[in-house]
């Protein structure tokens, strides 16, 4: 998930003038590991789909 969150602030950065309070998100307890891999997963899909819509622009 600290890929995703680096996403999320990079998008942040790239479209707002400035961040000045970022907060925090929820522990997910005992489940955290799982969710993690769940969210580095969907990470790695969108990636992949970005990609392929990339390779497919000609210059």
């Amino acid at each position: 998930s600290d890929e995703v969150v680096a996403d999320c602030l990079r998008a942040l950065k790239a479209t707002q003038a400035d961040v000045k309070f970022l907060g925090s998100y929820p522990a997910a307890g005992r489940e955290g590991a799982s969710r993690r891999a769940e969210a580095g997963q969907r990470g790695a899909e969108a990636r992949a789909w970005v990609q392929a819509l990339r390779d497919r622009i000609s210059d």
